[in-house]
Formats: structure tokens, C-alpha cells, sequence
């Protein structure tokens, strides 16, 4: 089994690349153990592979320059390198941002003209919950094409594990901030769909034999929004997180690895 890990994924990896350059995190005899690289922001689940005209479905190419840059994959020989390292795919999931906006009704917020709060979509007001097991049904496919290429990866001969992005921050300042829009889903409905998104993720992984690495367990507070010691911008855990999530995977491989600032 390889001796090293390297974390790929959306922008909730750079809690992990922080973590690596502010913690250290080596072996008591200086071995690195981590990498991790940011690698596309928002929806990786969406962009992971791509579906050929001759119905062919092949990673998406820049995925496989950036395994190329980090030695993971033979670009002239076109072949995965999985005696390098373990291959951790790490991704957030951004649907519960603004699943169901727009009125498509595909899942979960309308406004009525009639509803008071329908000019103040930042309050909880007009929010419509569907059943768990209805919305689950609706965000399957969404992580389909995720799904698609870690067969792929499975193929190629990795030892893959699947990490789950922070559990949602209580508050919507950041998100509104940035958002084009000016307008996100609540709290409340955040929330409700990180955890049946969590709930389709973990499920797809274990069919497929594929270690699933929770990032909201032990992360939550009570409510189940992420703790406040590891808040960030208002979506991504800070490098303590993304430090208590590596030192958690050298644990699991009973590696002893050291917080360079606690010696």
C-alpha cells in the first residue's frame, strides 16, 4: 500500500492545503505524508467526466493534468500511476446553495406573489421542505458523472476514498455577498439538502466499495451546521478543519504524524 495521500478536489480542499502548510503535519522523522491540490471550484460533481459523441465517458482532461502534474498519471503513456499514492477525491456539495430556485420547482424554494416574504428571499418564509427520501431522489443524478469517473479511477488501480465537504454554516452573509444573484437558499433548506446529498453520497460510495470519509461527523454542532471553531468565509472549514480531517485519515492508516506548531 502506498505510503503517501493525495487529496484532489473542489475548493473545500484548500482547508486541507492550508492545514499542510501551516501545521506541517510530517512523520517524527520529517515524511511528508499529505499532498492536496485544488483543483476546480463549485460543481465537481457535474464536471468530473465527460460524455463522448461515440458514447464514450472519459475524465475530464483536467483532472488528468493535474494527476499528470502531481505524478498520479502517465500523459505519454496514458495510464494511472496508483503506486504513487492513496487517491482521496474531495467535493462539497454546492446544490445547497440554490437547488431548487428559479421555479423550476425541482426541489425546494418557491415564492408566492401573495407570500410577504416573496421580495426577501433571505428569509425563511416561503421555504418549502420536501420529504427526505423525495429529495434523494431528486439529487441522484446530480452526482452521477461523479460516480462515473471514480469507477474509472477504480479501474486504473487507486486505492480511492470520497471526502465530503464541512457541514453549512448557520448564516448566509458570505454566500449573499458573492452570489450573482443576491439571493440563496436558507439556512434551513441548506442544510436539509447537504445532509440527503450527504446521505446519496455515502450510500453510492459504500455499492461501490469506495471509503467514505465523513466531513460533517464530529464537525456539527448540535443544530447540524458546522461548529463555529471551524468556520472560515461562511462556506469552507478553516486549516484547523482541514488539520483534524488529515490528522483523522493518519490515524485511520495508524500513521503517527505531528502538528509542527505543537513541538
Amino acid at each position: 500500500m502506498p505510503e503517501r495521500v493525495f487529496v484532489l478536489g473542489d475548493s473545500h480542499v484548500t482547508a486541507l492545503v492550508h492545514a499542510i502548510d501551516r501545521y506541517g503535519l510530517k512523520t517524527p522523522g520529517g515524511d511528508s505524508k499529505f499532498s492536496a491540490v485544488y483543483v476546480e471550484s463549485g460543481f465537481l460533481s457535474r464536471t468530473f467526466v465527460l460524455k463522448l459523441s461515440n458514447g464514450q465517458t472519459i475524465l475530464n482532461p483536467i483532472l488528468l493534468k493535474v494527476m499528470a502534474d502531481c505524478g498520479l498519471y502517465d500523459r505519454f503513456g496514458l495510464q494511472f500511476l496508483p503506486a504513487v499514492a492513496d487517491l482521496v477525491i474531495g467535493f462539497g456539495y454546492a446544490e445547497s446553495h440554490d437547488f431548487g430556485f428559479g421555479g423550476n420547482f425541482e426541489g425546494y424554494r418557491f415564492a408566492s406573489a401573495l407570500d410577504a416574504s416573496a421580495s426577501d428571499l433571505r428569509g425563511e418564509a416561503s421555504d418549502y421542505l420536501l420529504p427526505d427520501e423525495i429529495l434523494c431522489e431528486l439529487l441522484r443524478p446530480r452526482v452521477e458523472p461523479l460516480f462515473d469517473g471514480l469507477r474509472l479511477l477504480q479501474a486504473g488501480g487507486f486505492n480511492l476514498s470520497l471526502m465530503s465537504g464541512p457541514p453549512p454554516h448557520r448564516d448566509n452573509n458570505f454566500i449573499l455577498s458573492c452570489h450573482p444573484c443576491g439571493h440563496i437558499n436558507s439556512p434551513a433548506v441548506r442544510r436539509a439538502i447537504f445532509y440527503a446529498l450527504h446521505r446519496v453520497v455515502r450510500a453510492s460510495a459504500i455499492r461501490l466499495n469506495i471509503e467514505f470519509i465523513d466531513g460533517a461527523k464530529g464537525f456539527s454542532d448540535e443544530d447540524g451546521f458546522l461548529k463555529a471553531e471551524y468556520e472560515c468565509d461562511g462556506v469552507h472549514g478553516n486549516p484547523p478543519y482541514g488539520r483534524d480531517m488529515l490528522m483523522a485519515m493518519a490515524q485511520r492508516r495508524e500513521w503517527t504524524v505531528v502538528d509542527s506548531n505543537s513541538c
